[in-house]
């Protein structure tokens, strides 16, 4: 992603639009943080603030983390693939 210029707050969640089309995984944690930005949230619409709003909620950020008996399964397949792999 190119460095985002903006001029004001104003564009930051146009720019963000433009910007994440090719950087999915990225997009979610960005979004999340403009929500959090005061100066970010006083300058954008409504439906702006709905639209990253969701895109964090589809994210799944702020859920928690994955329960440890499914990280260790995940894990442990990632290892044996590996290994197949090999």
């Amino acid at each position: 992603m190119g460095a985002l210029r903006l001029t004001g707050t104003q564009n930051v969640a146009a720019a963000l639009r433009v910007n994440s089309r090719d950087q999915k995984g990225y997009t979610e944690a960005l979004a999340r943080d403009v929500l959090a930005h005061a100066a970010c949230s006083e300058e954008m619409t409504t439906g702006e603030q709905r639209r990253l709003t969701e895109t964090v909620a589809s994210a799944g950020l702020g859920c928690g983390g994955v329960p440890h008996h499914l990280e260790r399964s995940l894990l442990d397949a990632v290892e044996l693939s590996t290994r197949a792999v090999e």
